[in-house]
């Protein structure tokens, strides 16, 4: 399912060259990086957690951080509307756990005046036997992972964002296997060329198993990187419960670099966790485009200063509103 929220408009500039036949003498031109504000965040199922006490809080950390997309956990569909609702400019895309807007999602939302959904290359699969309908490997609830291949509006260049919840710390079999499941995803992915982010709450502590085969599994087809650990390899850190388990991570290979990252601890009380957020410069899987009446000379196009709001230093900007309502389906069977 896509949804469609209000817009607040961004203004990020990302330099490209125009596309020209073949055969004209234009030179080829790679696009300038891709800067992303990623964030991830689970925002604590409603029942017991006095969530009408904290609702504003949690919606409060989206309009404060202002990320280009987002991926949560925990949210139904009513703490989605939500978030959307008082986060004007975000839509979203995903599906329930147990199928359509029933029970717990791994919502991804993004800026829709910057991005659209890719629907035909994006989707939805549960982490068990059967990812093609809602199920589970064991436990009490489904699992699930939702895939969104975002297309930037003003390039038309592609970024895929996965985003899951896995099952319990102590169910560690079950979030191995739903790790190769998702390495076998992102690796299977329909454009390999993309550039790929996967944020989640793995349930699963920097020391733990499961963390240590992303980074390093010798059968692992796709090893990540904990792109907070880019910024800060050895500082302390919990995202709730006196241990990091929510991560962005990035592939382990050239051309993704964290230029900020932080854990997000004001307004304390918003959730059981506590959302992390990554400034992310992207140059993998630039598209290559040309530029005419260069000469046939092969050539870069030079590389812009970072945002403000990517520096390690540096403040965030107001961003202005306006207006965006539509709707949509999601084929939850859709390959990645």
């Amino acid at each position: 399912m896509i949804g469609f929220l209000p817009g607040l408009a961004v203004r990020l500039i990302i330099l490209a060259g125009l596309a020209y036949p073949a055969g004209t003498g234009a030179a080829r031109l790679a696009a300038a990086p891709l800067d992303v504000l990623a964030m991830t965040f689970n925002v604590q199922q409603p029942a017991g957690t006095d969530w009408e006490g904290r609702r504003e809080r949690a919606a409060s950390i989206i309009a404060k951080e202002k990320p280009d997309f987002l991926g949560t956990q925990e949210a139904v569909a009513a703490q989605r509307d939500f978030l959307g609702a008082r986060n004007p400019g975000y839509a979203w895309f995903g599906v329930g756990r147990d199928g359509g807007d029933n029970g717990e999602g791994s919502w991804i939302f993004y800026r829709s005046d910057r991005f659209r959904v890719d629907s035909l290359r994006s989707g939805n699969f549960w982490l068990s036997n059967t990812p093609g309908v809602p199920s589970r490997l064991g436990g009490s609830y489904n699992r699930l992972c939702t895939y969104a291949r975002l297309i930037e509006k003003s390039t038309g260049r592609g970024l895929y964002v996965f985003n899951a919840h896995f099952y319990m710390p102590d169910q560690t079999d079950y979030r191995l296997a739903s790790a190769r499941m998702l390495a076998k995803a992102v690796t299977e992915r329909a454009v390999a060329a993309d550039p790929v982010v996967v944020t989640g709450d793995f349930n699963s502590p920097e020391t733990d198993t499961v963390t240590h085969w992303y980074k390093h599994g010798t059968d692992n087809p796709f090893r990540l990187r904990d792109s907070y650990r880019d910024f800060d390899p050895n500082g302390a850190v919990t995202t709730g419960f006196g241990v990091k388990l929510d991560y962005i991570y990035v592939p382990d290979a050239p051309g993704y670099a964290t230029t900020k990252a932080w854990v997000i601890t004001d307004p304390a009380g918003a959730s059981d966790h506590m959302p992390t957020a990554s400034a992310l410069r992207i140059t993998a899987g630039d598209p290559v485009q040309v530029r005419a009446g260069s000469g046939g000379q092969s050539a870069r196009a030079a590389t812009p200063e970072l945002p403000d709001r990517f520096r390690a230093d540096g403040r965030k900007e107001g961003i202005p509103s306006r207006q965006v309502w539509q709707a949509g389906r999601q084929d939850l069977t859709a390959a990645p």
